[in-house]
């Protein structure tokens, strides 16, 4: 590849045959600090709405594309290069792991963009938690700064940012993950066909349409419309909390082998030691990490945590 570089390098157009890039025009503004002058000649370029600035900035871009275009061979190797970007079937970056769950970023084949997926540390399927490609239409470039899920992986907070800018926009992703695992379950397979489990998610589908709708609301309009909502979901009540539904009765707990997470056990939150011990104990994830290895210990983290010691 180094070679290849200089060579393109050396057979490039000299200097003399390049034209000149545009020249940016001097408009100076004095500010005085505690009696000292400052003058600045290019704070004209900071508003991004001025004409001047914008011919300015154009004039670069076509002034960039030149140089680069003129260069004997670029083409061919930024094709040689996509081609090895492309080799593999996807890319996976940024892997963080968060409660029960493992968060990271995958760019597929021929994308431009990573998305955020997340899948069960214990095993399963992944789920594209946020399609980045979507985000972005013909002009509008939107990309995926930063993700920063919770100690326990239920919220997760998302930097985007529009148009290569540099301020951020913050979403949080918490109500949307938890539908997703409840459609993508298994164990539903069965009740997905009743029509009590198509009236709950569409239910659910439509407040989280109402709650994200402040921070995308065209999208949230869009979405409202293909569930057959009435009217326009910016006139539609916001989603009144029912607490009673809020209580829990059973807590599920990461249980680890020697240290090492195997799984996880849901009992009834009233549950003593024993009967904790006594579930986690017949899970065939731990059996198998055990080898037939007698049980020494097993340590009950209340709320938490069930560690298994053989």
């Amino acid at each position: 590849m180094a070679p290849l570089l200089i060579l393109s390098f050396l057979s490039s157009p000299s200097q003399a045959q390049i034209q000149k890039p545009p020249v940016a025009a001097v408009h100076s503004v004095s500010d005085t600090y505690y009696g000292q002058t400052v003058v600045d000649p290019y704070r004209w370029l900071e508003n991004l709405q001025s004409p001047e600035v914008k011919d300015w900035m154009k004039a670069q871009a076509d002034y960039t594309r030149a140089v680069l275009d003129s260069m004997p061979g670029r083409k061919q190797f930024a094709a040689e290069m996509e081609r090895y970007l492309n080799a593999p079937e996807a890319a996976i970056s940024n892997v963080q792991v968060a409660g029960s769950y493992i968060f990271y970023r995958k760019r597929l084949r021929g994308h431009d963009q990573e998305s955020l997926y997340v899948r069960d540390a214990a095993g399963g399927p992944e789920r594209m938690l946020l399609d980045v490609e979507k985000l972005s239409t013909p002009g509008h470039h939107v990309s995926l700064d930063q993700y920063n899920p919770s100690d326990d992986g239920k919220y997760v907070v998302v930097g985007l940012s529009p148009g290569g800018s540099e301020i951020k926009t913050a979403h949080i992703y918490e109500f949307a993950n938890a539908l997703g695992s409840a459609v993508a379950n298994p164990q539903n397979s069965n009740a997905r066909v009743t029509p009590d489990f198509a009236w709950a998610v569409k239910e659910a589908a439509g407040i989280l349409v109402r709650l994200f709708h402040p921070m995308m609301p065209h999208l949230a309009e869009e979405c409202w419309a293909v569930l057959g909502q009435p009217g326009l979901v910016s006139e539609a009540n916001w989603p009144q909390i029912e607490r009673d539904l809020l209580v829990e009765d059973s807590i599920t707990l990461v249980v680890q082998v020697n240290g090492k997470k195997r799984g996880e056990v849901t009992v009834a939150k009233a549950a003593q030691n024993a009967e904790i011990e006594a579930a986690v104990l017949s899970l065939d994830a731990v059996k198998l990490a055990l080898g037939g290895k007698p049980v020494r210990k097993v340590i009950v983290v209340p709320m938490r945590i069930v560690n298994v010691v053989g």
